[in-house]
This record gives C-alpha cells, sequence and structure tokens, in this order.
C-alpha cells in the first residue's frame, strides 16, 4: 500500500471591516495545483472584542452530499474540532454569526472534487451601544460607517443599502451616520396613536421625507421637522404643500445639537443608540414638565417609559417630562453641547 502525498500547505489571514474569502484564490496564489486533494484554511481575525458575521455569496459541493470527499467547515475561535460551528457537504450553505473576534473557514476536498467552490463575504462588528463612527445594523451589529451604501449588503438584513439611491442619501453630513430609511406605515400610527389625546406644538428630530411632520399636522398639532439633508428638507416642504398643510407645518435644515426644544410640547425622535445617551441628557434640560416624548426604534438608555405601542421595529417608547424631570431628583445631568456637532451645517432654514 503506498504512501499518501502530503497535503499542500494552505493558509490565509484576513482582517479588516470586511472582505470576501473565495475557494479561487487557491490557484490564483499558487496554493495547490488543480490535480491536488486540498485541506485549505482562512482565518479571519476580527479587532478586540469584535465579531464576525458570513454571508455565503456562492457555494457548490463538486460531490453533494459526500462529506468525506469534499465540505466547507466554520469554525468559532480556532480551527480546532471543539471549535467547529458548522459544517457543510450538501446542496446549501447558511450564513454563520461566530461569537468570537476569530473565524476559520476550512475547505477540503480531494483529488476528484476539485471543481467544489465557495465565496463567503466576512463583515466584522462590535456589539451595541455602537461608537460615534459606526453604523447601527438593526440586527445587534455595529458596522464600520465606510461598509453604508457601498452597494454589498454587510448587515444580515439590508438596513445599510437601505434607500442609498439618488441625492436622499447624505451619510457625509452626520457624524452618526444614518442613510435615509423612512417611517414605516405602522410606526406612524403608532406615533398618533400615544399622541391622540395631546395637542400644541409638535417637534420630529430627524424628520426624514416628513410624513411624521404631516400626518401630525393633519391632526390639528402645529408640526416642525428638524433633517440635515437638504434634500430631504426641500422634499418635506413640497409634500406638505401637496398634502394641503404647509401653513401649519415647517422644516429647517438644522444640526439638533445647535436646536433648543423648549418650545415643544411633543418631542418625536427617530435615532440610534449611540446619540440617545446625549439627548436625554438635551431634553432634560430644556423641555417643560407637561411636554411628552416618544422614541422610535430605540428607547432611551436610562428613562423608564410611560407606556409603549407596536412591537418589533414599529415599537415607539413614550416619555412624560414630567417623570424623567422629577423623579430623577438632584442627580439629574447636565446637557454640554458636544464640540464637534452630529453635521456640518449649522444653518436653519425655515418654509
Amino acid at each position: 500500500m503506498g504512501v499518501l502525498p502530503p497535503l499542500p500547505f494552505c493558509e490565509f489571514d484576513l482582517g479588516g471591516s470586511d472582505g470576501i474569502i473565495d475557494s479561487a484564490a487557491i490557484l490564483k496564489e499558487g496554493k495547490a495545483l488543480q490535480t491536488e486533494a486540498v485541506d485549505c484554511r482562512w482565518f479571519i481575525r476580527a479587532p478586540p472584542k469584535g465579531r464576525v458575521y458570513l454571508r455565503f455569496l456562492e457555494y457548490e459541493m463538486h460531490n453533494s452530499n459526500e462529506c468525506k470527499r469534499n465540505f466547507v467547515a466554520v469554525y468559532d475561535g480556532s480551527s480546532s474540532v471543539e471549535h467547529l460551528k458548522n459544517k457543510f457537504c450538501s446542496t446549501v450553505a447558511n450564513d454563520v454569526m461566530l461569537v468570537t473576534s476569530v473565524g476559520v473557514i476550512r475547505m477540503w476536498a480531494d483529488q476528484g472534487s476539485r471543481k467544489s467552490r465557495f465565496r463567503i463575504l466576512f463583515t466584522t462588528f462590535l456589539e451595541p451601544p455602537c461608537e460615534a463612527e459606526a453604523f447601527f445594523c438593526h440586527s445587534n451589529m455595529c458596522i464600520n460607517t465606510s461598509l453604508v451604501c457601498n452597494g454589498i449588503q454587510n448587515c444580515v438584513y439590508p438596513w445599510d443599502e437601505n434607500n442609498c439611491k439618488g441625492p436622499f442619501v447624505a451619510p457625509a453630513l452626520r457624524k452618526v451616520c444614518l442613510p435615509y430609511v423612512p417611517a414605516t406605515t405602522a410606526q406612524v400610527e403608532n406615533v398618533l396613536k400615544v399622541l391622540q389625546a395631546r395637542s400644541g406644538s409638535l417637534v420630529d428630530i430627524g424628520s426624514g421625507d416628513g410624513r411624521i411632520v404631516i400626518a401630525a399636522a393633519k391632526k390639528g398639532f402645529r408640526a416642525v421637522g428638524f433633517e440635515l439633508n437638504p434634500w430631504l428638507v426641500w422634499y418635506s416642504r413640497y409634500r406638505a404643500w401637496k398634502a394641503g398643510v404647509h401653513h401649519s407645518t415647517s422644516f429647517h435644515i438644522s444640526d439638533l445639537w445647535k436646536v433648543s426644544f423648549n418650545q415643544y410640547s411633543n418631542v418625536v425622535i427617530f435615532g440610534v443608540p449611540q446619540m440617545m445617551d446625549k439627548l436625554e441628557g438635551k431634553l432634560q434640560t430644556e423641555l417643560q414638565s407637561t411636554a411628552k416624548v416618544v422614541a422610535c426604534r430605540f428607547p432611551f438608555p436610562t428613562w423608564a417609559p410611560d407606556g409603549t405601542a407596536g412591537e418589533g421595529i414599529d415599537t415607539v417608547w413614550v416619555y412624560d417630562a414630567e417623570s424623567f424631570k422629577t423623579e430623577r431628583g438632584t442627580h439629574q445631568r447636565h446637557f454640554v453641547t458636544p464640540h464637534q456637532p452630529l453635521g456640518n451645517d449649522d444653518t436653519t432654514t425655515s418654509y
């Protein structure tokens, strides 16, 4: 019985915010000949405290369902057998979310299975709360802002690529980078539901295309929207005019940290986790005790809500200013305007 020839050394190291793991690299980088069996490993290293998300773009086993002949395996933490997370050798490979900062992809193929192939997109991420220069994926992922609107879906769901075409996206205007994601019909309904017994002035912080402001004006509110993207502000004014509520609405291009909200009795905010803590301090300092605050998609980190409506991404949290201004007593936080605003447009315009 002859001795099997040794397998060629075949390892790759990868890192960064994202990248492609491609079995074609075995041939391109001269790791093995097409006639040789291979046992290759790709090591993906996330930053400290980071994790790795793997999404299969292509996958095909030459000898499907013959795991002893060809397979792709995913390891979480090291290439040791105890860290094996998934092993694929049939017709389908699923996306994988790792819990450590090191991921290992292993491809085994015998000499008769070298047409097996795969391509995987890896994305490294941190868990929330997100840093100022990160984008929140709505799937417990904080990814680098350079991945937003890059033509590649790096989030589990395509939040990072939603509404990225045309002038309605201006992530460069924001320190906290947010592509325009419009409120759903259910979100608008939930906001109006929790404010149905209210009246007076209303402000929408991050008003987007103006749909909350317009809907509120139709219910009798004197509604105002603040938004950094000028295209969205102009579009909002057009929509308000078309809806016949332009006399009771106004839209401003402004940095929220440079605006005082003390004149508003109803405040609606579509924010992200990394800004909510600072916004707590600002609103707690500025609002009157009779005001009501509605947070959409994400609650405030330390305030206890006085009520909620909806579920999932359509959830809204309601806060009475009297609660967070008086119940916190003497340990209310003092808000200090950050040296670097969320955007670079510090002008304010009105309709």
